[in-house]
Protein backbone atom coordinates (compact mmCIF):
# COMPACT_ATOMS: atom_id res chain seq x y z
CA UNK A 1 0.00 0.00 0.00
CA UNK A 2 2.96 2.40 0.75
CA UNK A 3 4.77 1.50 -2.23
CA UNK A 4 1.40 2.50 -4.29
CA UNK A 5 0.54 5.80 -2.47
CA UNK A 6 3.92 6.62 -3.02
CA UNK A 7 3.81 5.95 -6.74
CA UNK A 8 0.36 7.85 -7.13
CA UNK A 9 1.74 10.73 -5.56
CA UNK A 10 5.05 10.81 -7.83
CA UNK A 11 2.34 10.72 -10.32
CA UNK A 12 -0.16 13.48 -9.17
CA UNK A 13 3.39 15.85 -8.88
CA UNK A 14 4.46 15.01 -12.26
CA UNK A 15 1.08 15.72 -13.48
CA UNK A 16 0.95 18.81 -11.83
CA UNK A 17 4.20 19.97 -12.64
CA UNK A 18 3.41 18.87 -16.31
CA UNK A 19 0.11 21.44 -15.89
CA UNK A 20 2.09 24.09 -14.45
CA UNK A 21 4.74 24.18 -17.42
CA UNK A 22 2.40 23.78 -19.93
CA UNK A 23 0.00 26.60 -18.91
CA UNK A 24 3.49 28.95 -18.13
CA UNK A 25 4.64 28.81 -21.49
CA UNK A 26 1.45 29.07 -23.26
CA UNK A 27 0.98 32.43 -21.78
CA UNK A 28 3.90 34.08 -24.02
CA UNK A 29 3.36 34.32 -27.73
CA UNK A 30 6.20 34.32 -29.79
CA UNK A 31 6.48 37.09 -32.50
CA UNK A 32 7.72 35.97 -35.88
CA UNK A 33 9.70 37.77 -38.82
CA UNK A 34 7.40 38.61 -41.26
CA UNK A 35 8.62 39.47 -44.82
CA UNK A 36 7.81 43.25 -46.31
CA UNK A 37 8.85 44.65 -49.33
CA UNK A 38 9.96 48.70 -48.53
CA UNK A 39 9.58 51.27 -51.67
CA UNK A 40 10.52 54.84 -51.18
CA UNK A 41 9.40 57.57 -51.90
CA UNK A 42 6.02 57.78 -53.59
CA UNK A 43 5.31 57.83 -56.58
CA UNK A 44 4.93 61.42 -58.01
CA UNK A 45 5.46 62.83 -54.98
CA UNK A 46 8.75 66.15 -55.49
CA UNK A 47 11.71 64.83 -53.36
CA UNK A 48 15.28 66.08 -52.51
CA UNK A 49 18.57 64.32 -51.70
CA UNK A 50 22.06 65.65 -51.28
CA UNK A 51 25.31 64.13 -52.96
CA UNK A 52 26.00 60.76 -52.03
CA UNK A 53 22.14 59.83 -51.07
CA UNK A 54 19.92 57.32 -52.29
CA UNK A 55 16.91 58.51 -54.64
CA UNK A 56 14.64 55.85 -54.24
CA UNK A 57 15.08 52.45 -52.16
CA UNK A 58 13.76 49.26 -52.96
CA UNK A 59 14.24 46.27 -50.77
CA UNK A 60 12.79 43.07 -49.48
CA UNK A 61 13.38 42.56 -45.89
CA UNK A 62 12.23 39.93 -42.79
CA UNK A 63 11.40 42.41 -40.11
CA UNK A 64 9.66 42.66 -36.33
CA UNK A 65 8.78 45.28 -34.69
CA UNK A 66 11.68 46.67 -32.15
CA UNK A 67 12.72 49.52 -30.27
CA UNK A 68 15.91 51.32 -29.33
CA UNK A 69 16.76 52.84 -26.24
CA UNK A 70 17.07 56.40 -26.03
CA UNK A 71 17.85 56.47 -22.17
CA UNK A 72 17.74 54.12 -19.26
CA UNK A 73 18.48 54.36 -15.69
CA UNK A 74 20.62 52.18 -13.66
CA UNK A 75 18.53 49.11 -12.22
CA UNK A 76 18.87 46.00 -10.68
CA UNK A 77 16.88 42.42 -10.72
CA UNK A 78 17.34 39.53 -8.37
CA UNK A 79 20.76 41.76 -7.22
CA UNK A 80 22.06 41.85 -10.91
CA UNK A 81 22.71 44.56 -12.68
CA UNK A 82 21.63 45.11 -16.32
CA UNK A 83 24.17 45.55 -19.24
CA UNK A 84 21.60 47.73 -21.47
CA UNK A 85 23.09 50.88 -23.17
CA UNK A 86 21.62 53.76 -25.18
CA UNK A 87 21.53 52.93 -28.59
CA UNK A 88 20.61 49.10 -27.86
CA UNK A 89 17.89 47.71 -30.57
CA UNK A 90 15.86 45.53 -28.82
CA UNK A 91 13.05 43.00 -30.79
CA UNK A 92 10.21 42.32 -30.20
CA UNK A 93 10.24 38.79 -28.38
CA UNK A 94 7.10 37.73 -26.97
CA UNK A 95 3.38 38.66 -25.88
CA UNK A 96 1.82 38.03 -22.72
CA UNK A 97 -1.61 40.08 -21.78
CA UNK A 98 -1.30 42.56 -24.39
CA UNK A 99 2.28 43.23 -22.66
CA UNK A 100 4.77 43.70 -24.89
CA UNK A 101 8.54 42.05 -24.25
CA UNK A 102 11.05 42.82 -26.21
CA UNK A 103 14.86 41.85 -25.51
CA UNK A 104 18.01 40.80 -27.79
CA UNK A 105 18.82 36.90 -28.12
CA UNK A 106 22.00 38.04 -29.64
CA UNK A 107 23.28 40.02 -26.95
CA UNK A 108 22.55 37.94 -23.03
CA UNK A 109 24.62 39.16 -19.78
CA UNK A 110 28.00 38.43 -18.94
CA UNK A 111 26.16 36.29 -16.38
CA UNK A 112 25.45 32.87 -18.81
CA UNK A 113 22.03 32.70 -19.58
CA UNK A 114 20.44 35.86 -18.42
CA UNK A 115 18.91 37.99 -20.60
CA UNK A 116 17.91 41.62 -19.47
CA UNK A 117 15.34 43.59 -21.98
CA UNK A 118 12.34 45.92 -21.36
CA UNK A 119 8.59 45.04 -21.13
CA UNK A 120 5.75 47.44 -22.18
CA UNK A 121 3.41 47.27 -19.56
CA UNK A 122 0.12 47.87 -21.87
CA UNK A 123 -2.39 48.73 -18.51
CA UNK A 124 -0.28 51.54 -17.25
CA UNK A 125 1.49 52.76 -20.04
CA UNK A 126 4.89 52.76 -19.54
CA UNK A 127 8.19 50.90 -20.57
CA UNK A 128 9.55 48.62 -17.58
CA UNK A 129 12.97 46.58 -16.68
CA UNK A 130 12.63 43.14 -17.83
CA UNK A 131 14.60 39.77 -16.66
CA UNK A 132 14.88 36.04 -17.57
CA UNK A 133 16.99 33.29 -17.32
CA UNK A 134 15.31 32.38 -20.34
CA UNK A 135 15.60 33.00 -24.13
CA UNK A 136 12.36 32.08 -24.63
CA UNK A 137 10.65 33.45 -21.73
CA UNK A 138 9.31 29.86 -20.47
CA UNK A 139 7.82 31.52 -17.48
CA UNK A 140 10.87 30.38 -15.41
CA UNK A 141 12.93 33.33 -13.93
CA UNK A 142 10.85 36.18 -15.40
CA UNK A 143 10.70 38.78 -13.40
CA UNK A 144 10.27 42.62 -14.30
CA UNK A 145 10.63 45.53 -12.68
CA UNK A 146 9.05 49.35 -12.15
CA UNK A 147 11.53 51.69 -13.85
CA UNK A 148 11.02 55.59 -14.14
CA UNK A 149 13.12 57.06 -17.06
CA UNK A 150 13.17 54.64 -19.47
CA UNK A 151 12.81 56.07 -23.19
CA UNK A 152 13.00 54.55 -26.80
CA UNK A 153 11.50 54.82 -29.95
CA UNK A 154 9.66 52.31 -31.87
CA UNK A 155 11.57 51.06 -35.50
CA UNK A 156 11.49 47.86 -37.36
CA UNK A 157 14.56 44.85 -36.50
CA UNK A 158 15.92 43.44 -39.94
CA UNK A 159 16.69 40.06 -39.82
CA UNK A 160 20.26 39.30 -41.69
CA UNK A 161 19.12 35.39 -42.07
CA UNK A 162 17.54 36.08 -45.40
CA UNK A 163 18.52 34.57 -48.39
CA UNK A 164 15.59 35.54 -50.71
CA UNK A 165 16.15 39.37 -49.69
CA UNK A 166 17.38 42.14 -51.96
CA UNK A 167 18.22 45.76 -51.88
CA UNK A 168 18.32 48.66 -54.72
CA UNK A 169 19.46 52.08 -54.51
CA UNK A 170 20.06 54.77 -56.89
CA UNK A 171 22.25 57.39 -55.65
CA UNK A 172 22.89 61.12 -56.89
CA UNK A 173 26.58 61.34 -57.60
CA UNK A 174 26.66 65.20 -58.67
CA UNK A 175 26.81 67.09 -61.61
CA UNK A 176 29.23 68.40 -64.59
CA UNK A 177 28.00 70.84 -66.74
CA UNK A 178 24.86 69.89 -67.70
CA UNK A 179 24.92 65.79 -67.39
CA UNK A 180 24.15 64.25 -64.14
CA UNK A 181 25.77 61.30 -62.35
CA UNK A 182 24.73 58.77 -60.25
CA UNK A 183 25.40 55.45 -58.51
CA UNK A 184 23.38 51.95 -58.75
CA UNK A 185 23.89 49.54 -56.19
CA UNK A 186 22.05 46.08 -55.98
CA UNK A 187 22.26 43.72 -52.51
CA UNK A 188 21.50 40.47 -53.23
CA UNK A 189 21.28 38.30 -49.83
CA UNK A 190 24.02 39.59 -48.22
CA UNK A 191 22.86 43.33 -47.43
CA UNK A 192 26.21 44.22 -45.91
CA UNK A 193 27.87 44.27 -49.18
CA UNK A 194 26.95 45.40 -52.82
CA UNK A 195 26.93 42.20 -54.98
CA UNK A 196 26.73 44.82 -58.03
CA UNK A 197 27.90 48.69 -58.21
CA UNK A 198 26.97 50.47 -62.00
CA UNK A 199 27.98 54.53 -62.46
CA UNK A 200 25.74 55.87 -64.85
CA UNK A 201 25.75 59.39 -66.61
CA UNK A 202 22.26 61.35 -67.74
CA UNK A 203 22.91 64.35 -70.24
CA UNK A 204 19.55 66.90 -69.13
CA UNK A 205 20.72 68.36 -72.74
CA UNK A 206 18.47 65.74 -74.07
CA UNK A 207 15.60 64.75 -71.50
CA UNK A 208 15.09 65.30 -68.03
CA UNK A 209 13.49 62.30 -67.70
CA UNK A 210 16.21 59.42 -66.43
CA UNK A 211 15.49 55.57 -66.79
CA UNK A 212 17.45 52.81 -65.95
CA UNK A 213 15.70 49.21 -66.49
CA UNK A 214 12.32 50.20 -66.07
CA UNK A 215 12.82 52.75 -63.38
CA UNK A 216 11.47 56.05 -64.98
CA UNK A 217 12.81 59.55 -62.52
CA UNK A 218 11.86 63.27 -63.18
CA UNK A 219 14.47 65.92 -63.01
CA UNK A 220 12.96 68.85 -61.75
CA UNK A 221 16.45 70.85 -60.83
CA UNK A 222 19.57 69.83 -59.75
CA UNK A 223 22.55 71.37 -58.63
CA UNK A 224 26.47 69.44 -58.12
CA UNK A 225 25.30 69.51 -54.59
CA UNK A 226 21.42 68.53 -54.39
CA UNK A 227 18.77 67.11 -56.68
CA UNK A 228 14.67 67.77 -56.93
CA UNK A 229 12.84 65.53 -58.13
CA UNK A 230 10.12 63.18 -58.98
CA UNK A 231 9.99 59.11 -59.46
CA UNK A 232 7.74 58.39 -62.38
CA UNK A 233 8.08 54.25 -61.95
CA UNK A 234 10.07 52.40 -59.36
CA UNK A 235 12.51 49.63 -60.00
CA UNK A 236 10.69 45.95 -59.37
Amino acid sequence: MYICFKFNLMKKILLLITFISTNTFAQYKEVPFKKDIIIVPEVHMKSIANIGESLFINKNVIKKPAIEILSIPQFKIYSIAHHLSVGDILPLQAIKDNNFYYYDLENPSKIKGVFFGIMFDTNNNKYNGLYSASATLGGIGVKTKSVDNIEVKEIDYLSSDCNTCYSYEFIYNGKSNNTLKFIYREYIKDLARPSFTQELQYNLDESNIVGFKNMRLEVVKATNSEIEYKILQHLN
